[in-house]
């Protein structure tokens, strides 16, 4: 068996990249290659062997290379990110022409449909993984096939570690580009929702003790120019913050998990909940200052139900591939 994997984007990448890091120590009982765009390149590079890589820096937003880059390796499956782009569904499509089974994975809970939609339509590949059975559910109930949906964990979260409590206020708040990728439709942005935890700092100082902005790779820059920034990884979780704010995004998870006090900031938020730890009751969200004062004043929700949803992810993704062939 050999397994050709195509990752996108730096979330998806930061997903297997576990996974990756243990075959370097004990390898699969099966080939495998590797395509990467620059932004997942960034993440999983360092660590892959270049012999394994069959195509870098690939544009997310073209199909073009693809039929050359599947009529080069010799594979007997692909796991591919599911992000919605051009070059994911190119993906799907050539290895449906040529008869090679395909597995998608979403390392997320929100928008299954979405990343699987090419115009308007699915376009499925053999197995849809998502994390849990939450995750299941909740793309059953968007219209994806549930006999093709299988429960994968997530690798990258679930080493996050448990870190000693802390009654440290310092706080970052995890940005991402939500007007770019939503407009106004969710009924906030990442300006409004900085401008709510700015709001409550401003008020209530023994809250809020120190404020700062960790712009997501794809953001433009912070939402003003007076912002203080701060680049995101883990180890500030450990360092320097006690407290963590933001939307939707993985980081968020990462605090929560780390048993760290995370609040979604969503200030008159519409339709769905989109994040997931609010949305399952794990973790407060606020949709305005009363909202973020509360949150900010009850003790930490403890992560110990999700940590233990999230584990064994590296050996169900193994058993996931050697269901392909």
């Amino acid at each position: 068996m050999s397994v050709l994997f195509v990752v996108v984007e730096a979330g998806a990448a930061g997903f297997l990249k576990p996974v990756f890091e243990a075959w370097r120590d004990t390898p699969p009982d099966f080939e495998w290659s590797i395509a990467l765009t620059d932004k997942s390149a960034d993440v999983l590079g360092p660590i892959i062997d270049p012999g394994r890589i069959v195509g870098t820096n690939l544009d997310r937003t073209s199909a073009a290379p693809v039929g050359a880059i599947l009529d080069k390796v010799e594979t007997s499956a692909i796991l591919c990110s599911a992000g919605g782009h051009a070059l994911e569904h190119a993906v799907i499509d050539g290895a449906r022409a040529r008869a090679i089974p395909t597995v998608q994975f979403i390392d997320t809970w929100y928008n299954y449909r979405r990343r699987l939609e090419k115009n308007g339509q699915l376009n499925l590949p053999g197995k849809i993984a998502v994390i849990d059975d939450v995750a299941v559910q909740e793309a059953v109930a968007e219209g994806l096939p549930e006999e093709r949906l299988t429960c994968l964990g997530h690798p990258g979260l679930a080493r996050i570690p448990l870190l000693p409590p802390t009654a440290d206020r310092k706080t970052l708040f995890i940005g991402a580009p939500a007007r770019r990728d939503y407009g106004h439709s969710l009924g906030y942005t990442e300006a409004t929702s900085w401008a709510l935890a700015k709001q409550v700092q401003k008020k209530r100082p023994d809250l809020i003790s120190d404020l700062a902005y960790a712009p997501h790779p794809e953001e433009a820059g912070p939402p003003d120019a007076e912002t203080p920034c701060r680049r995101y990884d883990f180890g500030v979780l450990e360092s320097d913050y006690g407290q963590v704010l933001g939307m939707f995004s993985t980081p968020l998870i990462e605090a929560f998990l780390a048993g760290r006090r995370a609040v979604s900031v969503q200030p008159d938020a519409l339709g769905t909940d989109m994040w997931s730890a609010s949305r399952q009751d794990l973790a407060p969200r606020a949709l305005d200052e009363e909202d973020l004062v509360r949150a900010l004043e009850t003790p930490i929700p403890d992560p110990t139900p999700l940590r233990a949803r999230l584990s064994n992810a590296a050996s169900k993704l193994e058993a996931i591939l050697g269901t392909v062939q």
